[in-house]
């Protein structure tokens, strides 16, 4: 695919002035402007079986909130009623060894589940070292994985470079997934319930050198942001779901995103080697809205994975290893970078 490289300025992305034991531990309510947070408030923590978990990935779906980790190897919180007290759902962790989850084999989080996840309906899709994980979530109480790719049965794990994932996303609209290897491709796929099926393989570049390295992707306002280390990217929809139109922003270094109807969340990271005037500005999360136009930097916070609740007012991160961690967040004192 061709590419082209986009200012700041005409991306428009201008800085302006501007109950039972698995559920959450409340946290202070105090704004955490000692560790250089501003714009956040801590409320409590979410954490399975009263142990420590690393989430590997976090996904706002709706009144859902998705995660997969230790410990915890793939759940479904409910959010709606309350975003800071997380119910949970079910959590794959339950059943796992046990044929009331899978008939496949051997199931781990970091084989299946480490590397990408994403949700369409009752569907859930994903991706770890060793391949892709497709689980039924019909029954809201007992999930179910439905597929496998590649098929495993007993103690061995196949593995399939093609089902490895840094990324995974859903076309808005169609019943096709968007897999985004680290480094050198990008996979359509066919995505109909436990059928999957490999549309087309892309190189990231024409000449097929890797490019470091994806670290996320969200849909927003119908275009596809693919976070990679030293740059975003940003991709059109075609009629039928091809991927078209890339440009390349590389004033941001994004190691984290996430979005929600109206918001675009971009964890920047300036390489230490550049110098920030260089880049978009400081470390920290920034807020674009669906103009393009930043309306709030929050610095301070390093999530090893995060996610927003779809109404803007809470988010949710792995900052530590050890917990999701759930901010509210104050948007009267967001601050600019």
């Amino acid at each position: 695919m061709m590419k082209s490289t986009l200012t700041i300025l005409s991306l428009s992305l201008l800085l302006i002035s501007c109950t039972d034991s698995r559920t959450v531990k409340s946290g202070s309510a105090s704004n955490l402007t000692r560790s250089g947070i501003s714009g956040l408030t801590k409320v409590s923590e979410v954490r399975f079986n009263e142990k420590d978990f690393d989430a590997f990935q976090i996904n706002s779906n709706g009144n859902n909130l998705y995660l997969s980790g230790t410990q915890i190897a793939f759940s479904k919180w409910e959010i709606r009623a309350d975003a800071e007290l997380p119910r949970i759902v079910f959590a794959a962790h339950d059943n796992i060894g046990t044929t009331d989850f899978t008939t496949f084999g051997a199931w781990t989080p970091a084989n299946l589940a480490s590397g990408a996840l994403s949700v369409i309906g009752s569907w859930a899709y994903l991706s770890g070292a060793a391949g892709l994980s497709v689980v039924d979530m019909g029954d809201t109480s007992r999930p179910v994985e439905r597929a496998r790719y590649p098929q495993s049965t007993g103690t061995d794990i196949n593995r399939d470079p093609n089902f490895v994932y840094k990324a995974l996303v859903a076309h808005p609209t169609l019943p096709v997934l968007y897999g985004f290897r680290e480094q050198d491709y990008v996979y359509t796929l066919n995505a109909n319930g436990q059928n999957v099926s490999i549309a087309k393989q892309s190189p990231y570049t024409a000449a097929g050198q890797n490019t470091c390295c994806v670290m996320g992707a969200a849909v927003f306002q119908n275009k596809l942001y693919v976070a990679f280390t030293q740059s975003l990217w940003i991709y059109s929809f075609g009629a039928n779901g091809e991927l078209t139109g890339l440009v390349v922003n590389d004033q941001i270094k994004p190691v984290g995103i996430s979005a929600t109807t109206d918001t675009l969340y971009i964890y920047h990271q300036p390489a230490k080697s550049s110098s920030i005037s260089k880049s978009i500005g400081p470390a920290g999360i920034y807020a674009f809205d669906a103009g393009q136009n930043l309306i709030g930097f929050v610095g301070g916070v390093q999530p090893y994975s995060f996610a927003v609740s779809q109404d803007n007012s809470h988010l949710y991160a792995n900052i530590d290893q050890r917990a999701v961690t759930i901010y509210q967040i104050n948007w009267n004192s967001i601050v600019n970078p």
